[in-house]
């Protein structure tokens, strides 16, 4: 699908062009005003405005499944993505002596997490370093086996946008019984996401960047459906909401 001009929809002064979405993406005019909505109801708890929060949520879940092909019911609202990854690190169990397979200079909100989980449950973890041929899916997948117990990636590196095919690790991974956590922070609403083929234990995204709304709370999401891998869940039918 070809995206026309949209910078009508952002307060963007003629003659500036901003490319520094890694950091943080401008927040359109619309999410803007929502914003400013939300201080205001803030300000006055009072008025019946406030009423419309839970509304408000509910469409947010809606809105955010859309991304992705998941359903409202998959989705929680969390303060970061951190708190989200906390939130799977608690529902999740790593086999003693199984590995946990992250990427060299991974971001932290989904690094030290399952750092702590691995030395929870004695796993041990498994660095892939940067590749010289930029091909991260590939080196990924040579260090996926029979002793990898739960794999936690980016879809999108967030140091030079270095991209991974979720399809092939996602099977690799499945194939051997090892939950799935991604940080799609820095792709979803920028890159195509189907949670379904995916089929992920855990994904979570802060919306302060390519997804572009008003406050940068994040949004966590679980595939409560799928059954339980070989790091099995501490709660494996009844996720955090």
């Amino acid at each position: 699908m070809k995206l026309g001009n949209q910078s009508t929809l952002f307060d963007l002064p003629a003659g500036v062009v901003y490319m520094n979405c890694a950091a943080q993406g401008p927040a359109p005019i619309a999410a803007r005003d929502a914003g400013r909505r939300a201080v205001d109801r803030k300000a006055r708890p009072w008025e019946p405005e406030r009423l419309n929060l839970a509304a408000e949520m509910t469409r947010s879940r809606e809105l955010f499944a859309g991304f992705i092909g998941a359903d409202a019911s998959d989705i929680a609202l969390t303060g970061a993505t951190s708190y989200a990854m906390a939130v799977a690190a608690a529902n999740l169990r790593i086999e003693p002596g199984r590995t946990v397979v992250m990427l060299e200079a991974q971001f932290p909100s989904n690094y030290y997490v399952w750092r702590r989980a691995a030395a929870r449950d004695g796993g041990r973890v498994v660095i892939v370093p940067r590749p010289a041929d930029g091909n991260w899916t590939a080196a990924v997948l040579e260090r996926l086996g029979a002793d990898t117990g739960l794999v936690a990636l980016p879809q999108a590196h967030w140091v030079d946008g270095g991209l991974l095919d979720l399809v092939p690790i996602a099977d690799a991974a499945h194939a051997v019984g090892a939950a799935l956590v991604i940080d799609a922070t820095q792709s979803i609403g920028a890159q195509p996401f189907d949670v379904g083929r995916i089929d992920p234990d855990f994904v979570a995204c802060s919306a302060l960047q390519v997804a572009a709304v008003a406050r940068p709370e994040r949004l966590s999401v679980r595939r409560a459906s799928s059954p339980p891998r070989r790091a099995d869940r501490a709660q494996s039918r009844h996720p955090h909401r």
